[in-house]
């Protein structure tokens, strides 16, 4: 049975690498809903009960390539035995991991080789290229003159139409899929309230149906390009002033004011077949009480995401290494409290093995239930069969 999953998941992963033969011709491939076939459901159901415990917790993190082996830009047979230990479901790309063209697109498909030998399940291959000022790979010369589909879009808040936001979406989707990545942690649609805060010109704008309305357009143009979007930041990041990268910031706006305002684009990414959602680090003391970041609270995400808003994508953490929520809990407690508060993945952890080890031990305690950890690493799986 191994062995037949694995082949099923090697050829989503050749189609998936076929578009690389194709370039740009990717984008008229038809696009899958957010929705599985009962065969596609039969086959992840089986594959996840083929896999150890700890088979399924690697897949719920996503790492920067350098913590498995201390390799920035190559898979090499290092990496290929230490990998063994830690299969974990993606890896996110910087500015360190991208020297050009060429590089990254082998780095790529290699690491997908090394995940398929060894696991029978693709990575997540992940980036933030938003436009603007937020471009791992458009604001590289290298990459820019070595491909001509490489551009930078611009800000997404100069963009004022749904067929400019999609065409961006489609530009980036289509150099992104050349070089095999599959997910893109964009468009950004946090509401401005404050142009001088850390978001800015990131996002669409002052307007939340406006917002919506933009980010729906770019998403749909990375995805005809087999690129899944991620909405970030829930609940909310435009009005606050400070930054998470560097400390813990708080809004002091109700359920009620985030509803009518901050989470518009939440509430309309289910209809408008939104696959990822990516929750912050801000704290929001008027529903939690105090001033737990809502990655890690269950107040703050688990009850609006995905009890009230029915949300059934996935949902990743921003980066636990970040000083929101770094300069407060360990590892180990970070993501153990990610999970119980909703997430399926967890992004760059400080420290990754202490993380994972951490929530072995939570499950072989009954701190959290193998059940939790087989909802996500299911959602998980039949995304991925869907890239």
């Amino acid at each position: 049975m191994y062995s037949i999953l694995t082949k099923i998941f090697s050829f989503l992963v050749c189609a998936m690498v076929g578009s690389l033969v194709f370039g740009c011709k990717s984008a008229k491939v038809e696009v899958v809903e957010a929705g599985w076939t009962i065969q596609q459901e039969m086959t992840v159901n089986a594959k996840l009960k083929t896999m150890t415990l700890e088979e399924k917790v690697c897949q719920m993190f996503i790492l920067e390539p350098e913590v498995i082996n201390g390799d920035c830009y190559n898979c090499s047979e290092d990496f290929l035995q230490k990998y063994v230990k830690d299969p974990v479901g993606g890896f996110i790309f910087f500015n360190r991991n991208l020297q050009n063209y060429s590089q990254v697109k082998k780095f790529i498909s290699d690491l997908q080789k090394v995940s398929i030998s060894i696991s029978g399940v693709p990575l997540f291959m992940c980036v933030d290229e938003e436009g603007g000022r937020v471009c791992r790979i458009a604001r590289k010369e290298e990459f820019i003159q070595s491909n001509s589909n490489i551009k930078n879009v611009g800000p997404m808040g100069e963009i004022k139409t749904r067929k400019d936001s999609y065409n961006a979406g489609l530009t980036v989707g289509c150099y992104l899929a050349e070089m095999g990545f599959n997910w893109n942690f964009a468009p950004v649609v946090d509401v401005v309230e404050n142009e001088s805060g850390p978001i800015g010109n990131r996002s669409f704008g002052n307007n939340p149906a406006k917002v919506s309305e933009l980010a729906a357009g770019f998403a749909k143009g990375l995805t005809e390009n087999k690129v899944m979007s991620c909405y970030k930041h829930f609940p909310g990041h435009g009005a606050v002033t400070g930054d998470t990268h560097n400390e813990l910031n708080a809004t002091e706006k109700t359920l009620e004011d985030l509803l009518n305002w901050d989470m518009i684009p939440y509430t309309n990414a289910k209809s408008n077949g939104i696959g990822a959602i990516m929750v912050s680090h801000i704290s929001i003391p008027k529903i939690s009480g105090d001033n737990t970041p809502a990655s890690l609270c269950y107040q703050d995400l688990g009850a609006i995401l995905l009890e009230k808003m029915e949300f059934e994508g996935l949902v990743i953490t921003d980066a636990l290494n970040m000083k929101a929520v770094s300069s407060y809990y360990t590892s180990g407690e970070a993501a153990v409290l990610a999970i119980q508060a909703g997430n399926d993945l967890l992004l760059m952890p400080q420290n990754y093995r202490e993380a994972r080890e951490s929530v072995l031990t939570a499950v072989k305690s009954g701190q959290i239930t193998e059940e939790r950890i087989n909802f996500s690493v299911r959602k998980i799986l039949l995304w991925k069969i869907n890239l």
